[in-house]
């Protein structure tokens, strides 16, 4: 009975001792497991740290990105208004050149007309006369003293020649000279040569030659 008894105690104590390793181990699992639990826990910490700061960063880089892509659209925005205007004042400038294109060949036109018609009522009325010895006439006349005078809408009469000379013999000469065919052929080539030069008088002599010729 003694020895049942015994070794009962003896079998109880082993269990206790099992259970109390057991327990102890236990134990330590469990503190091992707080402090990774606690390591684990400061990393997560210091990573939702550093997430939370990033996110800020790049919220505030994002914003000043789209601070600069907003400046940079308004400036294109300029740019594209500045390269219209641009484009605009190259048209309109293209205009005018090609308008005073259209003119200058017009006043050229109206020129060789000019000169067609005065060589054309010359053949009609003088007879066929080269224009080299047509020059060299009125070269001549120029040497003399009879000069063009500017134009006719500045005189009274139809008279664009003068002599240097302002005698009363001298102005008879000029009153005899009026109506011959040597003074037509000079007023109609003074009128060719302002037609030539585009004078402010063109229109004025055109004028004188159709009077003449009437």
């Amino acid at each position: 009975m003694l020895n049942q008894e015994k070794q009962a105690t003896e079998k109880a104590k082993t269990e206790n001792e099992i259970i109390h390793k057991s327990l102890s181990k236990i134990q330590e699992d469990h503190t091992s497991l707080e402090r990774q639990y606690q390591v684990l826990k400061d990393d997560w910490d210091v990573l939702k740290t550093n997430f939370e700061k990033t996110k800020e960063d790049n919220k505030l880089e994002i914003n000043n990105l789209e601070g600069k892509i907003s400046g940079l659209n308004v400036t294109i925005a300029s740019k594209s208004d500045e390269i219209q205007d641009l484009e605009q004042s190259v048209t309109s400038k293209s205009n005018e050149v090609e308008r005073f294109k259209n003119e200058a060949n017009m006043s050229i036109q109206k020129a060789n007309e000019m000169k067609d018609f005065f060589f054309s009522y010359l053949r009609e009325t003088v007879g066929s006369i080269p224009r080299a010895s047509m020059r060299k006439l009125f070269r001549g006349l120029s040497r003399n003293g009879l000069i063009p005078v500017g134009s006719p809408q500045a005189l009274p009469r139809q008279i664009i020649l003068y002599s240097p000379r302002q005698d009363q013999e001298d102005g008879e000469w000029l009153h005899n000279i009026r109506s011959c065919t040597v003074e037509l052929m000079v007023q109609l080539y003074s009128c060719l040569l302002a037609s030539g030069r585009g004078s402010e008088s063109y229109r004025t002599e055109v004028f004188e030659l159709l009077y003449l010729i009437s």
